[in-house]
C-alpha cells in the first residue's frame, strides 16, 4: 500500500520525461542536418544508411520469388537450391548484420522513449513489441524460428530411425532378426 504513493509522481515526470525524449528524437536529427558543423557528418551517415536499405530490399524482392520456388512451408523442395540460398542470405546477412542491429537498437529507444510515459504497461511485455500486426522487433521471433528449424531435423524418433536404416544397410540380414528382437 505504501508504493501506491508513487504512481501518480511517475505518471507526471514520466510525462514530462517522455515529452523531452520525444522532442529530443525530432529536435535531434533537424539540428544535425541544419547545423554547419556536423552536416557532412550527417549526410554521410545517412548515406550508410541507404547503403545498408538498398541490398535489403533487393533481398527482399528475390526472396518473394525463391520462397515459392524452393520451399512449400518448412519443407525444401528443391533441397540444392535452397541451401545455396540459405548460404548467400547468411553470407549478406553476416555484412548487413551491424545495420539491423543499429535498426533494432533505434526501434527499442523509439519504443522506450514511448512507452517510458506509460505506467499502466509493463515495458518488456510482449504486446509493446507489435502495433497490431506489425511486430517492432522481431529478433525474438526469428530466434524461436531459427530454433523450431533446427529441432524439427534433430527429432530424436527420426535420428534413432536412420541408424536403424544404416545399420540394416551394413549388416543386411544379420540386423532385425526375430530372435534378437525376442529377448
Amino acid at each position: 500500500p505504501d508504493n501506491v504513493s508513487k504512481v501518480p509522481g511517475s505518471m507526471f515526470w514520466a510525462v514530462f520525461f517522455a515529452g523531452w525524449a520525444t522532442f529530443a528524437a525530432f529536435a535531434a536529427p533537424v539540428f544535425f542536418f541544419v547545423f554547419e558543423e556536423t552536416r557532412t557528418f550527417t549526410i554521410s551517415v545517412v548515406s550508410q544508411i541507404i547503403g545498408i536499405i538498398i541490398p535489403t530490399v533487393i533481398k527482399a524482392l528475390i526472396l518473394l520469388g525463391v520462397r515459392n520456388t524452393f520451399y512449400a512451408g518448412h519443407y525444401r523442395t528443391r533441397p540444392v537450391w535452397a541451401n545455396f540460398t540459405g548460404l548467400a542470405l547468411q553470407c549478406l546477412d553476416y555484412g548487413l548484420a551491424f545495420g539491423y542491429m543499429c535498426l533494432r537498437a533505434v526501434k527499442l529507444w523509439l519504443v522506450s522513449v514511448y512507452y517510458i510515459g506509460r505506467v499502466d504497461t509493463p515495458l518488456l511485455e510482449k504486446s509493446v513489441a507489435s502495433v497490431g500486426r506489425l511486430e517492432i522487433d522481431e529478433a525474438p521471433t526469428e530466434f524461436r524460428k531459427l530454433i523450431v528449424a533446427h529441432e524439427a531435423h534433430r527429432h530424436p524418433y527420426i535420428e534413432v530411425l536412420g541408424k536403424m536404416y544404416l545399420l540394416k544397410l551394413k549388416h543386411k540380414e544379420g540386423f532385425g532378426r526375430t530372435s534378437g528382437s525376442c529377448w
